[in-house]
């Protein structure tokens, strides 16, 4: 009941919640320029999804606002799943903490999906694997990073991947952005530079547990 760009501007709120949490939670402090970039990134966000919750066109009614808490609520989650990755990734090797994430994903959709089960056909079953394969190495990659760096900066990167998405689809779906969707881009990718650039220092983690032995 909720159009696509409303619903993907919702999940882009984690950052957001992030900012906020992070220093009660894990004492983490982000300085001014850090929310300055991630507040563009966001508006950049905004502009190139054009939710119909601020241009218009968003059909009233209970299902809509129930579709957008929910989002809301999953962007909220989401940022303590990210806080609990970057305190675990202190400890924990990346590929421990994606092994165990796979698995116990892998147990529970298995287990909500009993009572529509059905096998994929041949090339949906492929399409799923490498889009399994994808996950995959983006979850030890986020993991890692989260552990190396303040939480609030890297998912405020993370707005990247929503310009990213626009390119791919111009160039394999042939989905042609607009001149706000372009404007909404820039700045996203501007929010990114300014985060990226930031001089300010994360103090360096402790290797894991048995990490070394592992290299050698």
């Amino acid at each position: 009941s909720l159009p696509l760009g409303d619903t993907t501007t919702l999940l882009n709120l984690t950052p957001v919640f992030l900012a906020f949490l992070t220093p009660h939670f894990l004492g983490e402090r982000s300085g001014p320029r850090v929310f300055v970039a991630l507040f563009v990134s966001l508006f950049g966000v905004v502009l190139l999804l054009r939710p119909a919750i601020l241009f218009g066109g968003l059909a009233s009614g209970p299902d809509v606002w129930l579709t957008a808490s929910i989002a809301t609520l999953a962007s909220f989650f989401a940022a303590f799943a990210m806080m609990m990755l970057r305190k675990i990734g202190r400890t924990e090797t990346p590929e421990a903490v994606a092994v165990h994430f796979s698995l116990v994903a892998a147990a529970t959709h298995l287990v909500v999906s009993i009572p529509t089960f059905a096998l994929p056909s041949p090339k949906d079953a492929l399409y799923m694997i490498l889009a399994g394969v994808c996950a995959g190495v983006a979850q030890i990659c986020m993991t890692r990073a989260y552990a190396l760096e303040r939480a609030a900066r890297v998912s405020a990167v993370g707005y990247v991947a929503v310009a990213t998405s626009a390119v791919l689809g111009a160039i394999a779906l042939h989905e042609w952005p607009t001149k706000t969707a372009l404007a909404g881009m820039g700045l996203v990718v501007a929010g990114g530079l300014v985060i990226a650039l930031d001089p300010s220092k994360t103090p360096i983690q402790k290797a894991p547990p048995g990490a070394a032995r592992a290299h050698r």
